[in-house]
């Protein structure tokens, strides 16, 4: 039995509403599962002279439900003139005092094998995130200090624009 032309348009419209819902489904189960963070603070490194390993940038995170535990990440930005393809932080977890909680070594892959950048941006400006620690109690933590730590102390870092602290209430 064959198709008429007007059962053909119908079928093919029926498959492109199907394929809109599914699409809009995935999409609003993606909004739905993302949530806003609870802190998310960004500070600008010195372009003039570079990030040097004695440049901390210093966050004190302020959360309102201190009952709750949390995620915590860092974020770089930076543009096409950084000349490495990673990035090694030191950063230090810190209580109320000079004490450090907590001191993380993280080596963030800003670039693959081949210089193309990873992350997210466009044009010359880059973002990558890298996890530091989970379930964080922000009652016990007053300060994050994120140090660059590439190895060589002389080393000013050209190209690093923004350092990010950010805390997403813990699933």
């Amino acid at each position: 039995m064959a198709t008429t032309p007007h059962k053909r348009a119908r079928n093919k419209l029926r498959c492109a509403t199907s394929r809109i819902f599914a699409v809009t489904l995935l999409w609003l189960g993606f909004i739905a599962c993302t949530t806003e963070p609870s802190y998310s603070v960004f500070k600008q490194v010195p372009q003039a002279e570079g990030w040097g390993h004695t440049m901390p940038l210093v966050f004190a995170p302020q959360i309102d439900d201190s009952s709750a535990t949390y995620d915590l990440e860092v974020a770089i930005r930076h543009t096409n003139s950084y000349e490495y393809r990673n990035l090694c932080l030191m950063i230090d977890l810190m209580d109320d005092s000079t004490h450090v909680q907590q001191r993380r070594m993280v080596k963030m892959e800003l670039a693959d094998a081949y210089g193309n950048w990873l992350g997210t941006g466009f044009g010359s400006v880059f973002q990558c995130r890298s996890w530091v620690a989970k379930a964080v109690n922000p009652s016990a933590l007053h300060r994050v200090v994120i140090w660059q730590a590439m190895g060589d102390d002389s080393l000013l870092l050209k190209g690093i624009t923004d350092v990010g602290v950010i805390m997403h209430h813990t699933k």
